[in-house]
């Protein structure tokens, strides 16, 4: 059901796709060979409103061949769109690992932009239940900047996602050494749910709205970006954060506002498009983008 609802608010949210009505959405699921019955149409907006938080209704025209769908905003969760976002990357990581028991892949007609295995996605299940239950758990975990791994026992509060890498984010605690605790699955050695439970200390989901990356440290605040002709309308077509406002442009640069958390994911993410991506405001990060940038010329002059 879960690729079906998906379908069909893909269907709700595209500018330019015209819009089911119970008949011709229950003519696609017949065509795909799926339940179309008008019973399963209910379950599956049933099922929307349950995992999404999102209410779908349709326009009462008279004639049911014109009784489009649409999403009643009002009614639905304004974070609707977080649902559906993990929902879809769950699903596609579903799709492939069913895919590839199958040994349905090939590398002649799917191609993936790196090699990595996705180690640590096997611990998933079990966060996520810690998680749920509140329980603690115990990690056997080797950092990037350890020889051994080390064992730490951490409050799961939140699994996080970014740039396909999974991480789960814990309760502040003095002894874990870390301004804000993060582990990402794939350095994760050995993993046991403990029978200790816990208190989460802060709304996480919320932090991390305003955040790129997995890192919580840095202070939330007001980035414009100035865009060049050439990247604009790939700005315009996929915002890369949901505070994204477009201001115009002025000059030569098409101007573009954020509200997020400054660190050092966000500092990758400008400095990865190059010429194209200057910052107009504030001033501290045009001034350490630009120390960094005297700095890449002394390595290339050498």
């Amino acid at each position: 059901m879960l690729y079906q609802a998906i379908h069909l608010i893909d269907n709700l949210l595209c500018k330019t796709c015209p819009k089911y009505t119970r008949k011709s959405y229950g003519e696609f699921l017949k065509a795909s060979d799926y339940p179309h019955s008008k019973n399963t149409i209910t379950r599956i907006l049933n099922y929307i409103d349950e995992q999404f938080k999102l209410d779908i209704k349709a326009k009462r025209t008279g004639h049911p061949d014109s009784n489009f769908f649409y999403i009643d905003e009002e009614a639905s969760d304004p974070d609707y769109h977080t649902y559906y976002n993990l929902a879809k990357s769950l699903l596609f990581h579903q799709i492939i690992q069913e895919h590839r028991e199958k040994k349905y892949i090939a590398s002649s007609y799917i191609s993936i932009s790196n090699d990595r295995r996705n180690d640590g996605l096997e611990y998933l299940k079990d966060i996520i239940k810690a998680v749920e239950n509140q329980h603690k758990i115990q990690l056997e975990y080797r950092s990037f900047f350890e020889d051994f791994p080390k064992t730490y026992t951490i409050e799961p509060v939140l699994l996080r996602e970014y740039q396909n890498r999974w991480y789960v984010v814990a309760n502040r605690k003095p002894e874990l050494d870390k301004p804000q605790p993060v582990f990402a699955l794939d350095r994760i050695k050995k993993l046991q749910i403990l029978k200790q439970k816990f208190t989460k200390k802060q709304d996480f989901v919320s932090a991390y709205k305003q955040t790129i990356g997995a890192s919580l440290s840095g202070d939330v605040i007001d980035l414009v970006l100035g865009v060049s002709d050439q990247q604009a309308h790939y700005f315009k077509t996929l915002s890369f954060h949901p505070s994204q406002q477009y201001l115009g442009k002025k000059g030569q640069w098409h101007r573009f506002k954020y509200r997020v958390r400054y660190n050092f994911e966000l500092l990758q993410w400008i400095k990865h498009y190059g010429k194209h991506v200057v910052v107009l405001k504030p001033e501290f990060i045009r001034k350490e983008l630009l120390n960094e940038l005297t700095e890449m010329q002394k390595n290339y002059q050498k």
